[in-house]
């Protein structure tokens, strides 16, 4: 029988991993590490953050590296030293730990805000700049692994994500899961500016896909994870008013900076052999539909409670 190599996955509780996980445990033998267990895989309590001393590491051959701190949640603001903290000095943590496993292959999975701002398309080549604290602890993380990589001789992958969508995002303030929020509560949907500005969005099935495939060839270099096709931010907003039943449309409003395109290429990801399968009409309409039922189940379960006699009371 042909052992599968075993694969340490940080991250596996997060969006990305959660998705992730069904994608990669046919092909691999899967390890969690992290402050959250994710039954009934076998599971490595650490919080990456905290120094201190590791458990015990069983011994893997490839890692994918998705914990980290991003600038996209509803937490209090994010300061540099928050930055640095988790995604800088987590990832040397998570080295340190990995130096006595066999560990042939590395996948970081970092994000597409490194890259300077550029008026076509951004391409893995493209030129980097740390425009703030996140996107620079970003950069200097990938710097780490990849140079921990190349002193070991071993091919070291970098999945640089762009705007990813879909079940288990409503927890990011981000254009899509804000806009399906509005439409179910029956609120316009904000829109910054004309609405015109292009974004690339990619659903978490396809995303998910590109880093397995990725970790299953043991791909090396930079990969940019996105759909290679742009859309109006405006175009999004509709899609979502229309697929929800909204009645409330769009509302235009004053935008905080000046309107942007962010157009990227998954050249180094096609060359794999991957493409985006999920159309943009249809994982907007997925996301609803997911939400909608989460909503349903929540309010069934408050009127539930409320029928529950106080014991006390009975």
């Amino acid at each position: 029988m042909i052992r599968k190599p075993r694969l340490l996955l940080t991250g596996a509780s997060g969006f990305i991993g959660t998705h992730l996980l069904p994608t990669i445990r046919d092909a691999h033998d899967v390890v969690t590490l992290g402050r959250r267990a994710v039954p009934p895989l076998p599971h490595v309590p650490l919080d990456l953050c905290v120094p201190g001393d590791a458990p015990s590491l069983p011994p893997v051959d490839q890692v994918i590296h998705l914990a980290a701190l991003t600038k996209k949640t509803h937490e209090p603001i994010r300061d540099a030293q928050a930055f640095h903290r988790v995604n800088v000095q987590g990832t040397g943590r998570l080295l340190r730990f990995l130096e006595s496993s066999p560990v042939s292959h590395v996948v970081y999975v970092s994000t597409c805000d490194v890259y300077a701002a550029s008026a076509g398309a951004i391409a893995e080549d493209s030129p980097t700049r740390g425009d703030n604290a996140y996107s620079r602890s970003k950069l200097e993380a990938e710097a780490l692994v990849s140079l921990w990589c190349e002193q070991r001789g071993i091919p070291c992958a970098i999945v640089r994500l762009g705007n990813i969508y879909g079940p288990g995002d409503d927890s990011y303030g981000k254009l899509i899961p804000v806009a399906i929020r509005k439409a179910l509560a029956g609120e316009p949907i904000p829109v910054h500016g004309t609405g015109r500005a292009l974004r690339d969005v990619l659903y978490v099935s396809d995303v998910a896909q590109a880093i397995a495939l990725v970790a299953r060839r043991q791909a090396s270099g930079v990969f940019n994870a996105v759909s290679g096709s742009a859309t109006t931010v405006r175009r999004i907003c509709e899609l979502v008013d229309r697929l929800s039943a909204g009645e409330a449309g769009l509302d235009f409003v004053q935008p905080d900076a000046p309107e942007s395109d962010r157009v990227f290429a998954p050249s180094r990801l096609t060359a794999l052999g991957w493409r985006a399968r999920v159309s943009l009409e249809d994982g907007l309409a997925h996301d609803i539909d997911t939400l909608r039922q989460r909503d349903r189940l929540r309010r069934l379960v408050r009127e539930q409670q409320r029928y529950v006699l106080d014991p006390l009371e009975s």
